[in-house]
This record gives C-alpha cells, structure tokens and sequence, in this order.
C-alpha cells in the first residue's frame, strides 16, 4: 500500500470519526471525549467529563444551588431538609456542623 492509498484511508477514517461525533443539544455541554452532559452539571463541583472539563474556568460563574437547597463545600447542592438530619450528604459533613439547642445550654 503506497502513500496514496494510506493518505486515502486516513481521510476515510478522519471521515467516519467526524460524522460519529455526537453533537449535543442545546441545553448540553460537550465534553471533549464527545460525551454530553446536562448544562446543570457544568460547575457544579463533580467531574462530569472524562478529565473534568466541566469544572473548569468555573469562578467567574459559581453555580448557584436553589432557594430550597444548601451548597456543599464542594459545590454540590443537597435539599434542605437533608441538612441536620444525622446523616452526612455533603463531602466533608458540612452539612451536620448543627447548633442544637442542648449545645447552647
């Protein structure tokens, strides 16, 4: 096989790879490995893509958690009514660092 033909693959290959690629919808963000994930999940303090790309050049837009949630450390927004409960969901337990009334007694 000559350089022609090898060059000739290549192209087929590159080809095929291209019209693979997943495109994502609107309401998605792409990955670089092609994966899509829902925008919600682009700095939201879990690595998502592959390599974390959805964690990147985040300050400059924080995710926000709703009225009715608490934002972990991490990032990760729990509901409120999971916080004090005697269970930990936050990473490092923020989320049980509680002042009970028989604390302050």
């Amino acid at each position: 096989m000559g350089p022609p033909k090898l060059w000739k693959l290549l192209i087929f290959f590159v080809f095929l790879l291209a019209t693979h690629a997943q495109d994502c919808l609107h309401d998605e963000f792409s990955c670089p490995d092609g994966s899509c994930i829902p925008s919600e999940q682009k700095c939201d303090g879990v690595l998502d893509c592959e390599h974390g790309e959805d964690e990147e050049n985040c300050s400059a837009n924080p995710h926000k958690c709703l009225e009715d949630e608490f934002q972990c450390n991490d990032g990760r927004c729990i509901p409120n009514n999971n916080v004090c409960d005697g269970s930990k969901h936050c990473s490092d337990g923020e989320d049980e660092d509680c002042i009970t009334e028989d604390s302050c007694n």
